[in-house]
C-alpha cells in the first residue's frame, strides 16, 4: 500500500510537469510568422523615396502595404495628396489590352518613373511598354520593350550624323553613318541620381542608353540639364 500511495503521489507530481512541456514546447509554425520575410509582407514599405518631377514643383512616391503597392502624386502648392492613379481602372485597362485578369491589389508595373523628355510616366509589363499621362488619366500601349529600348536609345542630331546617348550615367557622342565608329565620352562625373542619363535611377553598366541632351539646330552643339534627385 505504501509504494502504490508513493506510486500515486508521484504520478500527480508528473501530470503538471508533463503539462508544462507541452505548453511549452517549440511552436515553429508561429515562430515563422515572423521570420523577415512574412515580416515584410505584413508592414510593407517602411520609408518612401519622393521624386520631383522638372518644372512642376510636384513629387511623387510609391510605397507598399500588405493591401499592396500604392503610388501617389503630391502637390506642395496646393497641398493635396492624390493617388497617383485609380489602381481599379488601370487594373481594367490592362486587362483589356492583354484581354486576361489583373488584381488591382498586385500590379506589377515594372520599371515604373517618369519620363522627362516626354512629360509621362513610364512603365511595362509582360515586356510591353505603357506611357501613362497623370494629368489627363490617358494609359497608352507602346511597342515591345525590347524594341523600343533598341531604338530609343540614340538621341539624333537634326542633320542625323551624330548620336547623343549614355552610358553609365555619363553623355557619350558617336557617329551615326558608322555603328563602328568611336565613342567619346563627354563627360566623367555622372552617376545614379544625378545622371545623364534619361533614367537616373537605372543600375546598367554598359549598354547604350537615352540620354538627356538636346541638340541645337546648328548640329555643332548640344546641351542637357541633369538634376540631383
Amino acid at each position: 500500500m505504501l509504494y502504490r500511495y508513493a506510486a500515486a503521489l508521484l504520478l500527480f507530481a508528473l501530470v503538471p510537469l508533463a503539462a508544462t512541456a507541452q505548453e511549452h514546447r517549440a511552436n515553429y509554425e508561429l515562430a515563422e510568422r515572423f521570420t523577415t520575410q512574412q515580416l515584410d509582407k505584413m508592414v510593407g514599405s517602411t520609408r518612401v523615396f519622393p521624386r520631383w518631377i522638372d518644372d512642376a514643383n510636384r513629387f511623387w512616391y510609391e510605397y507598399e502595404t500588405a493591401n499592396g503597392k500604392k503610388w501617389v502624386m503630391v502637390d506642395p502648392d496646393r497641398q493635396q495628396k492624390r493617388p497617383l492613379f485609380d489602381a481599379q481602372v488601370l487594373a481594367a485597362e490592362l486587362a483589356e489590352s492583354f484581354s486576361r485578369p489583373f488584381n488591382e491589389k498586385d500590379l506589377d508595373l515594372k520599371g515604373f518613373d517618369y519620363d522627362t523628355d516626354r512629360e509621362r510616366f513610364t512603365f511595362h509589363v509582360d515586356s510591353i511598354r505603357f506611357t501613362y499621362n497623370a494629368d489627363t488619366r490617358q494609359l497608352v500601349r507602346g511597342d515591345s520593350l525590347e524594341k523600343e529600348e533598341r531604338e530609343r536609345w540614340a538621341t539624333y542630331s537634326p542633320d542625323s550624323t551624330w548620336i547623343a546617348f549614355a552610358r553609365s550615367h555619363n553623355l557619350f557622342l558617336m557617329r551615326a553613318d558608322d555603328p563602328d565608329s568611336t565613342e567619346y565620352q563627354l563627360t566623367d562625373d555622372g552617376e545614379r541620381w544625378y545622371s545623364y542619363q534619361a533614367s537616373d535611377g537605372d543600375t546598367t553598366s554598359t549598354e547604350r542608353l537615352r540620354s538627356r541632351a538636346n541638340w541645337f539646330e546648328d548640329n555643332q552643339k548640344l546641351y542637357v540639364r541633369r538634376q540631383d534627385r
